[in-house]
């Protein structure tokens, strides 16, 4: 990180986005790709869930995401139609949308291949 605000940034955003989503599907370990200033991949690193919690644990606590969580997606289940590929975004203006996805090859194959190899080569 270049500085505070870029750490704090990080762990506010980056982080906790990625330890809500891997927690809902029950992955454990995650990796993220760092730039340069000319959006270059220069390295990557892995993080573990318990690792995420405690590196921001000054940034926001489990306990209070967790009900926040808890709230949505009670809320967003109650708009869903079974069956339905759905992104819930939540933007930082505080409000929340839902919207159906047509596509259902979400996530684009190279991706896919690229995360399996990173895992397959994580410690």
């Amino acid at each position: 990180m270049q500085n505070d605000y870029h750490r704090r940034a990080f762990e506010k955003g980056k982080l906790l986005n990625t330890y809500l989503q891997c927690y809902l599907v029950g992955i454990n370990y995650t990796f993220f790709g760092f730039r340069d200033q000319k959006g270059f991949i220069t390295h990557t690193k892995g993080y573990s869930l318990p690792n995420i919690e405690q590196r921001c644990a000054k940034e926001w606590k489990k306990d209070t995401i967790m009900w926040f969580l808890n709230e949505v997606l009670e809320w967003a289940f109650d708009q869903i139609e079974t069956g339905k590929l759905y992104h819930l975004h939540y933007s930082r203006e505080d409000y929340i949308q839902l919207n159906q996805v047509q596509n259902e090859n979400y996530l684009p194959g190279w991706f896919i291949d690229y995360t399996n190899k990173c895992y397959e080569n994580a410690d």
